[in-house]
C-alpha cells in the first residue's frame, strides 16, 4: 500500500462488553444495532488484538500490518525511536452504568 502524501479511510473495531450501551457508538457509526449487542468501546489504533482497517482506493490492511511495512518511516524517527510502536490507542466509550467499590475499613486499602 502506498503511504506517501495518501490519505486513508479508517475503521475501527468495535469491543463489547456487558457494561456497554445500547445506543451512542451505534448512532455514531450509524449503523444500526438490531441484535441489541452492548456496544462498549470502539477502538481506533494498532493495538495486535483489535487493529484498525486502513483503506485506500487498491486494497485495505490493518493499521498494525501498515506500520508493521516500515515503522520508522511511518510513525517517524522520534516515535519509532521512542516506543518502536503507535503509542496510543484511541477509544470511544458508552458505559451503560458505573458503580465504584470502595473498602469500608480504610486499613485494607
Amino acid at each position: 500500500m502506498q503511504q506517501s502524501n495518501t490519505i486513508f479511510k479508517i475503521n475501527g473495531v468495535v469491543q463489547y462488553y456487558a457494561w456497554g450501551g445500547y445506543d451512542y457508538i451505534p448512532q455514531l457509526l450509524s449503523i444500526n444495532n438490531t441484535e441489541n449487542m452492548p456496544f462498549a468501546e470502539y477502538w481506533l489504533g494498532a493495538h495486535p488484538s483489535a487493529p484498525s482497517i486502513i483503506t485506500s482506493l487498491a486494497t485495505s490492511t490493518s493499521l498494525f500490518d501498515f506500520i508493521q511495512q516500515n515503522p520508522a518511516k511511518i510513525l517517524g524517527n522520534n516515535v519509532y525511536n521512542t516506543f518502536k510502536e503507535l503509542p496510543y490507542l484511541f477509544k470511544v466509550l458508552d458505559v451503560k452504568e458505573m458503580w465504584v467499590e470502595h473498602e469500608r475499613d480504610m486499613e485494607h486499602v
